[in-house]
């Protein structure tokens, strides 16, 4: 499940291990929107994958 930074699902747990980044893919968002998988590339976990989109974040991605 790919969210973008801020997303209320995190809280203020300071366990970051099951969590993983996508820098630097052009396009993330939106590909993933498309159906591509895209794999995480920074922060703690490297190995976890993004096959669908949060919907509260891509809410707030179409309404800031």
């Amino acid at each position: 499940m790919a969210h973008i930074p801020g997303c209320f699902h995190k809280g203020d747990d300071p366990d970051y291990s099951d969590w993983g980044e996508i820098r630097d893919v052009p396009r993330a968002w939106e590909r993933i929107g498309n159906g591509d998988v895209i794999a995480a590339n920074a922060g703690a976990n490297v190995e976890l994958r993004a096959n669908q989109r949060c919907k509260d974040c891509d809410n707030r991605a179409r309404h800031p």
